[in-house]
């Protein structure tokens, strides 16, 4: 548009041809007429910085785009970032000593030391726990996503730091 507005001061010229036959006197006519309009005092200006100011609107556009796209990465990642670690800690602490405290409930029961609601709270401190690793994972894959869909990628995050932690152990197995 901007090219378009600088080169409309210079009209394009204008070539008039025809033929004209008249009954009347028995003639025939022929018409030719060139037409060049010569712009004194308009020079489009107006439509000039209209032009550049809509080059420079789109400039600022690109920029706001990156800057938003920017927010939105920086956001998925810290979100990515944040649920992979606390999977890990899941992975690495909290799941470790929930095991170990069923399986020493299990014991104590089983040595007459404990009644069995201790070892249902244990069982039951165990699959919260494995819930929560499995919510931080589902978390973590979400954001990744998010992070693919903005990045553009189609391999992203690389494999997955924390793999899927083994079963609960069937009712019986106590």
């Amino acid at each position: 548009m901007l090219r378009r507005a600088q080169v409309e001061p210079y009209p394009n010229p204008t070539l008039i041809a025809g033929y004209t036959r008249q009954n009347q006197n028995i003639s025939s006519d022929y018409d030719l007429g060139v037409s060049l309009p010569i712009p004194l005092w308009n020079r489009n200006q107006g439509n000039i910085q209209s032009a550049r100011a809509m080059v420079g609107e789109a400039t600022q556009q690109i920029g706001m785009a990156q800057n938003d796209l920017t927010g939105r990465l920086g956001v998925a990642f810290r979100n990515f970032a944040s649920a992979r670690r606390l999977a890990e800690r899941y992975k690495t602490a909290i799941l470790p000593r929930a095991k170990e405290a069923f399986d020493l409930s299990t014991k104590a029961y089983q040595g007459g030391q404990f009644e069995y609601l201790r070892v249902l709270t244990a069982e039951r401190m165990l699959a919260q726990a494995y819930l929560e690793y499995v919510n931080a994972l589902k978390n973590a894959w979400q954001a990744a996503s998010v992070i693919s869909g903005l990045a553009l990628e189609d391999d992203w995050p690389p494999k997955p730091a924390a793999p899927v932690p083994p079963a609960l152990p069937a009712p019986g197995e106590r």
